[in-house]
């Protein structure tokens, strides 16, 4: 299977038996009572995290979380998806974005950069690590680059620092790897304050409460300098 093909099959998964069962798990209304006690917090309050297990024998990992009450009551729950699966013997991780319209496909070597040039330290690629991972990074923007040397690229903003990748189509993207802000060069540079400018990533500089409650059941960028 190519990438582009493992997208596919993750967004098809989802919408035809992921969905449906997140839907039943999340009839229970302690998610609904939780975000009412805990009136309108301007940052993200995060529940338990889900399993799902479908049928084709993908399992999704779901955190759903609230910006309190008046944000509950005017957009509803939203949600953190991502799978983590292996490709060719190596560990990959897939996120859906957009309302569950759009996958990003991450390399682990993504993750290990990150530890080593954000976090300063080694780390275990857990599942634990990544919801951690996505909480802090919820928000995601990106512009294609060129260069000389990598060609286009896809160059994705988020509050850590920088994923570099490419789009494989309308709705899928591969990132490989991880640089910190101090890092970006060049039109990397410009581009890099131009997203950060749009003004959404101020409100994840709070840290996110965790709430608890119980649910009823083209560019080789593997080592960029």
């Amino acid at each position: 299977m190519t990438y582009e093909e493992i997208g596919k099959e993750i967004l098809t998964d989802w919408f035809k038996h992921g969905k449906k069962m997140l839907d039943f798990k999340l009839k229970d209304k302690s998610i609904r009572r939780a975000a009412m006690r805990n009136g309108n917090s301007q940052a993200p309050q995060y529940f338990k995290d889900i399993e799902i297990s479908t049928k084709s024998g993908n399992v999704f990992v779901v955190v759903p979380y609230t910006n309190g009450k008046k944000m509950y009551q005017k957009q509803g729950l939203q949600i953190i998806v991502f799978s983590m699966f292996y490709y060719n013997g190596r560990l990959m991780v897939g996120r859906l974005m957009n309302n569950c319209t759009f996958v990003i496909l991450y390399e682990i070597h993504l993750f290990k950069r990150y530890c080593e040039r954000f976090l300063k330290k080694e780390c275990e690629i857990t599942k634990s690590f990544l919801i951690k991972f996505f909480k802090s990074n919820l928000l995601i923007h990106n512009e294609n680059l060129y260069s000389k040397k990598r060609g286009q690229y896809n160059f994705a903003r988020i509050r850590d620092g920088v994923l570099l990748g490419f789009l494989l189509s309308s709705n899928i993207a591969i990132y490989k790897t991880f640089i910190t802000a101090s890092m970006a060069k060049g039109n990397q540079w410009d581009t890099m304050e131009l997203l950060t400018d749009r003004g959404e990533f101020r409100c994840l500089e709070l840290i996110g409460r965790s709430v608890k409650y119980s649910p009823r059941e083209g560019v080789n960028m593997d080592d960029p300098k």
